[in-house]
């Protein structure tokens, strides 16, 4: 009989997974991806829409068309690895390895008021987002952006360029963009003054209340605004810890260096949802440029496994980052292998145009491995990886009772 292989989630790591996983096990298994939503969302251009972009409709079905991969939209409600099944509402779908590819949501339980005051860069908020700004614009409102990391700086400068009339405040819990460079961090703080932004480093936000931030000790500082826009960092689904799965302090799973949940060897964990438990070279965040690569790799020991052959480590050597700041301008940091940056960065229309072929070589690559052009490949880790610490993110594992 053929093996059940059950794909949870059609992002990034989810849909790359699910069409390496049927090109490679083709004859041997069945693989099914499920996703509660039939339209693949890039989440990387979420900022655009949020400022009134139209972005390119890319139906689920059409980029698995011509595959073997059968798809079930359908929420996700509790998984149950005892009995290798995942219920869904009203349907129990059995497997028998699963590869978990949820992704993960902005963290909006941890400030009070966030989730009742503030948008957030998720699709549904972020055309929600869209239709409540050109009132705000139009009389001269404030937009406060709060995180100093890649999605906050990309949120306040797309906004503050699409609508100049906007007063744009970004305000940060340490550092702006502590990942980058000197260079690159300068340059950033450059780009924002000259669009208009308020920059506030070093302010932690306590509570939001209608209309208004609450900061420093106490949460005396007040700050007003119109709009709110919550970039406070990613958290995962909590399905995994309540299937007692070990995880981390944000829900993440922790994975083995074969990407296999902690205890649980038939379920493979990819995207957002992974923490090594080893480290595996430069630093797994909740990027795009992870989720793929983790997606393609739980996909090739998956399809090892089927084919009953050696499963083979995770390793991960990073490239760059990059950073939109607006339509005109944008920051590529070239990093070295093991994750620290170098001082060689792109920017300007040189950089935009990048980062724009970077966004489109996303879909392209799952257009390549739908149409078998060729396979997707990723850095490997820098050597002495596997003797180096374990992520900080994974240290402090959280395990369901």
């Amino acid at each position: 009989m053929k093996e059940r292989i059950l794909v949870l989630g059609a992002g990034y790591a989810g849909l790359l997974a699910a069409l390496r996983t049927a090109k490679q096990t083709r004859g041997r298994a069945e693989v099914m991806l499920v996703s509660a939503d039939d339209t693949f969302c890039e989440r990387i251009r979420l900022h655009q829409l949020a400022a009134g972009a139209r972005l390119e409709r890319r139906p689920i079905q059409s980029l698995l068309a011509g595959t073997d991969v059968r798809f079930r939209k359908g929420l996700v409600r509790e998984l149950r690895p005892a009995a290798g099944e995942v219920l869904m509402d009203g349907e129990r779908l059995g497997y028998d390895r699963l590869i978990y590819a949820l992704g993960s949501q902005v963290d909006v339980a941890r400030v009070p008021g966030v989730r009742e005051h503030a948008y957030t860069l998720d699709a549904g908020s972020a055309r929600r987002l869209s239709m409540a700004l050109p009132d705000v614009a139009g009389r001269g409102g404030h937009l406060l952006v709060v995180g100093g990391g890649l999605t906050g700086i990309e949120a306040a400068s797309e906004l503050a360029e699409a609508y100049p009339t906007l007063r744009v405040t970004l305000l940060c819990q340490g550092e702006l963009a502590p990942l980058l460079s000197g260079r690159g961090q300068s340059y950033i703080r450059r780009a924002l003054t000259q669009k208009g932004v308020a920059l506030q480093e070093h302010m932690v936000v306590q509570a939001l209340e209608p209309g208004v931030a609450h900061s420093g000790p106490g949460g005396k500082t007040t700050l007003a605004f119109d709009l709110c826009v919550w970039a406070g960092g990613f958290v995962a689904l909590p399905l995994g810890r309540e299937a007692g799965l070990a995880v981390n302090e944000r829900n993440q799973i922790l994975v083995d260096p074969w990407l296999r949940a902690l205890s649980q060897p038939a379920i493979y964990v990819a995207g957002d949802a992974a923490a090594p438990a080893e480290s595996v070279g430069a630093p797994i965040l909740m990027t795009c440029k992870t989720a793929m690569p983790l997606g393609a790799h739980a996909a090739d020991n998956v399809s090892r496994a089927v084919l009953g052959k050696p499963e083979a480590r995770f390793g991960f050597g990073d490239t760059g980052v990059c950073v939109s700041l607006g339509r005109r301008d944008a920051l590529i940091q070239v990093m070295r292998q093991d994750g620290r940056p170098t001082d060689r960065v792109f920017t300007g229309r040189v950089g935009a145009w990048i980062k724009e072929r970077i966004c489109r070589l996303t879909v392209t690559m799952l257009r390549a491995e739908r149409h078998d052009w060729w396979r997707y490949r990723w850095r490997s880790a820098p050597a002495g990886a596997a003797e180096r610490p374990a992520l900080e993110a994974a240290k402090t594992p959280r395990i369901a009772a």
